[in-house]
């Protein structure tokens, strides 16, 4: 609601007693007001609509009764406070919060000039110039919980709080990721991980994972929990580390993961070639020296019948380090491809190229 504040002159002709009172009335309406004594000039009609155009009349009183009604005034729009703004959100910053709304669905009549934003716990508060409908309330405690209310003022005056805003933890970055464990590929490591305890109050949007040494990364963006770092030497130890990433920055790294060796094996070695009998070959090898990741889970041999144009599929000796071959051709050459397989993968090839001596 609104109201208006009228004023008068005193009448040319007061009659034969002092004027006692004023009384004000507004059209439409009939709201009055009463201005009491002889040198009252003044009184403030309420209850107003505001944004609606009002006239108002004053008739004098004395001891006799009252007087005739004065002319109307010009028309005039009554203001009013604005209603409340609406809609009343906040995200979280560290040590502060954005907070945004909607304007008054009644701005009172008269411009908007401004807005007042208020926390609660504490009662921090910031200020916007309209027509900005947002500010930034600052110096809040990380990780405590809020509410904000805002309140529109134009030139009458400031208008009630808004409905609060939901309850808003003030930002931090997150805890640190959990469970942090690796699984060792060729120049290559597979990281996985568990999310933080805490997310500092606003949504995790990425993960950073970084290997020790040689600070190699790779990156996992939203809800993932793994990635695979690239780049790494074989026969090299590492450990990976993991930052989460919020609005408000990267958390501390996690513990380090479990000691992991990088690579796949080197190639077999000292393949020798013995014939048993006419027209078999049987193949023998030494283990790799360098076994990479993880201990040989199998090996692998393929055969060239054609000087190496082309080759038979890879075929398992499993943890044999020997395979034979029949069918061959004496004085013909061929070629056997042997290599070890471990967590990482298949490792380094030894190319073989025999002459069938029987």
């Amino acid at each position: 609601m609104g109201s208006a504040a009228v004023s008068w002159s005193a009448p040319t002709d007061t009659g034969v007693n002092s004027i006692s009172a004023y009384t004000v009335t507004a059209s439409p309406g009939g709201h009055t007001c009463v201005g009491l004594g002889a040198a009252a000039t003044t009184c403030t009609v309420s209850g107003l609509t505001a944004g609606a155009a009002y006239t108002f009349t004053a008739r004098a009183t004395n001891g006799a009764g009252a007087g005739p009604v004065s002319v109307a005034s010009s028309p005039v729009t009554v203001w009013a406070v604005p209603s409340v703004p609406r809609t009343v959100t906040a995200s979280a910053l560290i040590g502060s919060a954005v907070v945004s709304w909607l304007a008054p669905t009644s701005t009172g009549g008269t411009a908007i000039t401004g807005y007042t934003v208020t926390a609660s716990p504490g009662g921090l508060t910031c200020a916007a110039v309209a027509p900005a409908l947002t500010c930034t309330v600052a110096g809040l405690t990380s990780g405590a919980l809020y509410t904000f209310t805002v309140r529109a003022t134009n030139i009458v005056g400031t208008g009630s709080a808004s409905v609060a805003s939901a309850s808003l933890r003030a930002g931090t970055v997150s805890s640190v990721p959990l469970s942090v464990s690796a699984s060792p590929r060729n120049v290559s490591a597979v990281v996985t991980w568990a999310a933080p305890t805490s997310n500092g109050g606003t949504t995790i949007t990425g993960y950073t994972v970084t290997a020790t040494p040689g600070g190699r990364t790779c990156t996992a963006l939203g809800t993932a929990r793994t990635c695979t770092v690239t780049g790494l030497v074989n026969k090299t130890s590492y450990r990976f580390s993991v930052k989460a990433t919020n609005t408000n920055g990267a958390s501390a790294a996690s513990a380090l993961s479990g000691l992991v060796v990088a690579g796949t094996t080197t190639a077999p070695r000292s393949v020798v070639a013995a014939f048993p009998s006419a027209g078999t070959a049987s193949i023998t090898w030494v283990a790799p020296l360098y076994l990479g990741s993880g201990a040989i889970t199998a090996y692998q041999v393929r055969w060239s019948l054609d000087s190496g144009l082309t080759w038979s599929a890879w075929a398992s000796t499993g943890l044999f380090t020997s395979t034979k071959l029949g069918g061959l051709v004496k004085t013909h050459s061929y070629r056997m491809q042997v290599r070890a397989v471990n967590g990482s993968g298949a490792g380094l090839i030894t190319t073989y190229i025999f002459t069938q001596a029987k």
